[in-house]
């Protein structure tokens, strides 16, 4: 339970970004953590935020693989996600402390902070 907890934070902890200069649109696409701390040692996450307020994020810990849909919405740094957890929906909330094309940090309400590097595309004609 501790570590869905804990997932449901990181997850929520992709926020927002100096007030007012935020470029949302930066946000879209798929981030992989590489420094956490508010995942448990040893667990992974990619978290992808589309167009229109979706998000997912799957997550390895302890040998689970987890999917946890939610909406998110950016106000201001803030970045605000909302997931159903066990039955209960929960809203977390955190800030942008960096957004850029490939680098994403956030800090949590108890100053927790997370970095993402930005999953690269590959395109169709790359795959060869």
């Amino acid at each position: 339970m501790r570590a869905i907890l804990s997932i449901a934070i990181v997850f929520t902890a992709t926020s927002a970004f100096a007030a007012d200069k935020i470029d949302a649109t930066k946000l879209i696409g798929s981030w992989t953590v590489t420094k956490s701390e508010s995942l448990p040692p040893g667990a992974k996450a990619t978290i992808t935020y589309e167009k229109g307020g979706k998000a997912n994020a799957k997550v390895e810990i302890m040998g689970m693989k987890i999917d946890l849909p939610a909406t998110y919405k950016i106000d201001g740094d803030k970045l605000i996600i909302t997931q159903k957890i066990e039955g209960e929906e929960k809203t977390t909330t955190d800030t942008i402390t960096k957004l850029t094309d490939d680098v994403l940090i956030t800090k949590d309400k108890d100053g927790k902070v997370d970095e993402f590097k930005k999953v690269k595309e590959v395109k169709k004609d790359e795959k060869k």
